[in-house]
């Protein structure tokens, strides 16, 4: 039985608080293009800690964690950004991947499995979604891809008949899903539902197995840079690509800025000095993302120090202002109770005073009560003197005794009144003190 029970963690801020895992805790790597559903795949799972994106701006930026309680274990769902991030190179993306994969390698965490998101209503592979695809492949590598469930989505924006055979030549063409599919990786249509993805990593948890990538592999057991892994590789010539492409297109705008200073034309002078600032800055974008390549795992590590510095201080922070806000409480909720107990008190007194008044009073009321009671003896006489008559009839009686009765019944109605008016002052005082 899955159940979604805790709120998203920085993967970064789990590895600088030390966080510890349980052995039988499980960890699957959700990848894919922006827009894939990553965010919507792991919020049917993990609750809705997961931002749900709905435009072309990828809303994960950071790599976390979305933690959700399936039978007796904890499944760890790790969601990753995309190599065509909106707001960050693709090496800085690979950086980070990176460096959590191996951090977390380091620290014995091992994979289940990862499941890569295609949407099935692209009509064609992109060149984002191939290189997105290839960079995949050259993290994972051979080894790792039984470990690996490449799902559709977006099923409901196309048509059924088309859908299926999308996937298919996904699955049948090597340059796509072929060659994986054929080393190992299992294909899954995802429709968006919880019972969908959880069929999808309970086929991850059912193998029971735990894999190694490539880049850890290499990274870690190997001691290469970066650049010198197979995804680095990959990367590195992705981003010969783009300096050629750019390099082109930055000419081009040099070539219009001369043409419109020949012409004199202002407008078209602006228009292409824009464009060749724009080219400029994506070459030196494509440039820096080469030499970035070119680091450790250890100057990784590094250069992650300062971020590793801000995170432990945020967590200490955090630490700090909670134990003063539970400090606060205790001290609030000790204040209270020594009111409690003092009101407690003083209305405990109130009480016995006034139960010692009520007390006394009966006391008083029965003596006088028995001070000016009269026997029938006595009374009959007086009666019979008084009225000339000696017979004993039933009526002295009565009225001997209806005559005797309202006089303890206003007796007792003063006693009743007092303690009553005794009481309700008692109620007070206790209502004063909630």
């Amino acid at each position: 039985m899955a159940q979604a029970n805790e709120r998203p963690h920085s993967l970064m801020s789990q590895l600088a608080n030390g966080t510890q895992y349980r052995p039988e805790d499980s960890f699957v790597a959700v990848m894919g293009v922006t827009g894939a559903g990553k965010s919507t795949f792991i919020s049917r799972l993990a609750g809705d800690g997961a931002k749900v994106g709905h435009d072309l701006v990828s809303c994960t930026r950071d790599i976390e964690s979305f933690s959700f309680r399936y039978n007796d274990s904890t499944i760890h769902l790790i969601d990753t950004p995309g190599f065509d991030d909106t707001y960050r190179t693709d090496s800085d993306v690979l950086k980070d991947i990176v460096f959590w994969l191996n951090a977390a390698y380091q620290r014995q965490i091992r994979l289940s499995g990862i499941v890569y998101l295609h949407p099935i209503d692209k009509n064609r592979m992109t060149g984002s979604a191939y290189k997105n695809l290839r960079m995949f492949q050259k993290l994972c590598g051979d080894a790792s891809l039984q470990s690996v469930v490449l799902a559709t989505t977006m099923w409901k924006n196309i048509d059924e008949a088309d859908g299926i055979k999308r996937q298919e030549q996904l699955k049948n063409q090597p340059d796509f899903w072929g060659d994986m599919v054929h080393q190992g990786s299992r294909v899954f249509r995802h429709d968006d539902s919880r019972a969908s993805a959880m069929n999808i990593v309970t086929y991850i948890l059912d193998q029971r197995k735990t894999t190694v990538l490539q880049i850890q592999r290499q990274m870690v057991d190997e001691g290469k840079t970066l650049d010198e892994t197979s995804a680095g590789q990959e990367l590195e010539r992705e981003l010969i690509k783009q300096r050629k492409l750019f390099e082109r297109r930055l000419q081009e705008a040099q070539d219009d800025m001369k043409e419109a200073i020949e012409e004199g034309n202002r407008k078209s002078i602006e228009d292409a000095a824009a464009q060749q600032e724009r080219f400029q800055n994506k070459l030196n974008e494509a440039i820096k993302g080469s030499d970035d390549l070119r680091v450790s795992m250890e100057e990784l590590l590094q250069k992650k120090d300062a971020e590793f510095k801000r995170v432990l201080e945020n967590v200490e922070l955090e630490k700090s202002r909670s134990q003063e806000e539970a400090k606060l409480v205790t001290q609030q909720m000790q204040e209270l109770d020594l009111k409690v107990k003092a009101s407690q008190a003083e209305t405990e007194d109130q009480r016995r005073r006034h139960q010692s008044e009520i007390d006394e009073m009966s006391i008083r009321l029965a003596k006088e009560s028995n001070d000016n009671q009269v026997t029938y003896q006595e009374w009959l006489s007086v009666e019979r003197a008084r009225m000339g008559d000696q017979s004993d009839r039933s009526s002295f009686r009565e009225a001997f005794d209806g005559q005797t009765g309202a006089a303890m019944g206003q007796a007792v109605g003063a006693a009743v009144a007092t303690g009553t008016l005794i009481l309700g002052t008692v109620a007070a005082a206790a209502c004063n003190v909630m």
